[in-house]
């Protein structure tokens, strides 16, 4: 059975010499009760479409006399009950509560009576029936933040060769300067960054092409990082012009059919204060085969330590024989200008 509820629903109190219960049969029963305490009798109806299982209540009155209870109404479709034993007295009230199973409506109200002894009053409860708050309501606490603004991103130079340096550099603002200090970071590709985590970065290209560099700017706040990008040209860089250097790698000494040592030919060949030459570089390559000549390395007697075979008194084109050497093997030449072979002479 469905107990249903109506804007407001009335409860009947008895007070008699009988107590009065109302069952779900055609007849009523009527007991006679001797108790020379009161009765009272409620009748709660309850339209709506709302179910209702129980209904508590609560009954004061003088000297501190109080008593509680529930109604169950499960199988009903009324809320009726008569409830004894109450002293004869002035001022009794009862407050009586239900709600609904779905705890969307509750219902409440109380009634002052009066109890006779032997006799049964009946009392009218309004009670009156409010329903549960369908929607709720927040506070909302906002705070303003005003996000950063770049105001302009700069690469310095926009071109640059592969493995040069670009010097990159953003300015950028917060007007309330909350809620915390600017923070910056650099990516890209095309290269690395040195300092990405500042605003003045360095920036070297790694592959040929454009590399677009982008910088981020952040107060701190999740919501309000902006960013701004700047393109530089990695190129290839051209082949430096090559420098020309002057220099000699066919020459000739006393090693070989020449008439100066091995130190004069040097300084004539690279000095650039007392010869007319001055060249960058000088390779000493005397000739293969043989040769008559002694292999004089210096031929100035005044140096402090004269090298071999330097000869006290002879020429830089003393030869061979002179020098008092003997040619081995199968020579050549006419005494005391024969050949002597190369493996002899650099021996």
């Amino acid at each position: 059975m469905i107990r249903t509820f109506g804007r407001m629903t009335a409860l009947a109190l008895a007070l008699s010499s009988s107590t009065f219960i109302t069952g779900c049969g055609k007849n009523a029963t009527t007991i006679d009760n001797r108790d020379p305490s009161g009765t009272v009798a409620f009748e709660l109806q309850i339209p709506g479409g709302k179910q209702i299982n129980t209904a508590s209540y609560q009954i004061t009155g003088p000297n501190g006399f109080t008593k509680t209870g529930s109604i169950n109404v499960s199988q009903s479709n009324t809320l009726t009950a008569t409830i004894g034993g109450l002293p004869a007295g002035m001022g009794f009230q009862i407050t009586i509560s239900a709600m609904t199973t779905d705890g969307s409506v509750s219902c409440g109200g109380s009634k002052t009576f009066n109890v006779t002894a032997g006799m049964t009053a009946s009392v009218q409860v309004p009670l009156a029936c409010h329903e549960a708050a369908r929607t709720g309501s927040v506070v909302i606490n906002g705070t303003l933040n005003i996000c950063p603004t770049i105001d302009s991103i700069s690469a310095n130079p926009a071109e640059a060769n592969v493995g040069a340096p670009v010097a990159l550099s953003a300015i950028a603002h917060d007007s309330d300067a909350a809620p915390a200090a600017l923070g910056y970071a650099w990516s890209g590709n095309g290269g690395t960054f040195a300092g990405g985590d500042t605003a003045n970065p360095t920036f070297t290209c790694n592959t040929p092409g454009i590399a677009t560099v982008t910088v981020t700017v952040s107060d701190g706040d999740p919501a309000c990082p902006t960013t701004l990008n700047a393109q530089v040209n990695c190129t290839v860089a051209e082949r430096t012009p090559g420098t020309y250097v002057a220099g000699d790698f066919h020459n000739h000494t006393t090693c070989s059919d020449g008439s100066i040592s091995m130190q004069k030919l040097i300084k004539k060949a690279t000095d650039k204060v007392e010869t007319p030459w001055g060249l960058d570089w000088f390779v000493q390559a005397g000739h293969g085969g043989n040769g008559n000549r002694n292999c004089q390395l210096v031929e100035d007697a005044t140096l402090s330590t004269p090298l071999y075979p330097f000869i006290s008194g002879l020429t830089p084109n003393t030869t061979w024989e002179t020098s008092g050497v003997v040619p081995q093997g199968d020579v050549s030449g006419t005494s005391p200008n024969r050949n002597m072979w190369r493996w002899q002479s650099i021996q």
